[in-house]
């Protein structure tokens, strides 16, 4: 709808229903937002939702009757159903001012993704190169697997051919296989989990160490966000346990349970 008048580029798009057939639609970018937010001296911690003065006014100037109000001394108006700032050059002699607090907010508001970050091309090309890394690393643990697997199935086959095994022994140890295998993928599933967790949240993961059916997590905690770390655990605790966690100035350790 927007594309074919205006840049789309970093904008996000609010809709909402003003009639059984008309739709008012908004075509924000976020970061401006944030920036405003920022310069007002106000923590972005402090803003829950952000709403649209062209929803939340037009009830208040019906309700007054009145075809301008002013809101900390700016002049607005709707005309053509859209609300629009009067320049101070035009001398408004009735308008009534109003106090934000006093306004009831509706429903229609947006959530700001204070975490959202836009990648220069540099850090895009790097993040292809680690991904690209991590991918030479997991075809070569596939390959590493697929081998051990071929070699079980040699030596189940040199077995059985010598010691000419019963149903129940070679049922046992194909038992005793597949318990290596469940946990093999067990271990699989909990690194590709923590990968994920690396790539959605903003965090540098310097060391994984893997023993007694248990993951050491070291990250990196000099430019660590307190909500990052909140995150990490309700991240984490979605699937798995976590055992310990301990923190000093650079680095937070989190033990993690299959």
């Amino acid at each position: 709808m927007f594309e074919e008048f205006i840049d789309i580029t970093h904008l996000k798009f609010y809709t909402t229903k003003i009639s059984p057939n008309r739709y008012l639609c908004f075509a924000y970018e976020e970061k401006k937002i944030i920036d405003t937010i920022k310069k007002s001296g106000l923590a972005l911690e402090q803003v829950q939702k952000v709403y649209f003065s062209q929803v939340e006014l037009l009830s208040t100037i019906e309700s007054l009757n009145s075809k301008y109000i002013k809101v900390d001394n700016i002049t607005l108006s709707f005309i053509n159903d859209i609300l629009v700032k009067i320049p101070n050059n035009i001398k408004i002699n009735m308008s009534n001012v109003i106090n934000i607090e006093d306004i009831i907010l509706s429903k229609e508001s947006i959530s700001l993704n204070t975490d959202s970050k836009y990648i220069d091309n540099k850090t895009s090309i790097i993040l292809s190169l680690i991904l690209f890394a991590m991918s030479i690393l997991f075809l070569i643990k596939i390959i590493i697997n697929m081998d051990v697997i071929n070699q079980y199935e040699e030596k189940t086959k040199i077995i059985t051919s010598k010691e000419n095994l019963s149903f129940i022994q070679l049922k046992s140890i194909s038992k005793k296989y597949d318990k290596q295998n469940k946990s093999q993928e067990k271990i699989r599933e909990l690194l590709f989990y923590v990968l994920d967790m690396g790539m959605s949240i903003d965090m540098k993961i310097v060391l994984l160490n893997f023993g007694n059916n248990k993951l050491q997590l070291k990250i990196e905690n000099n430019n660590l966000k307190k909500n990052h770390i909140s995150k990490i655990k309700k991240y984490i605790n979605n699937r798995y346990k976590i055992d310990n966690i301990r923190s000093d100035s650079r680095h937070i350790v989190i033990e993690v349970s299959i």
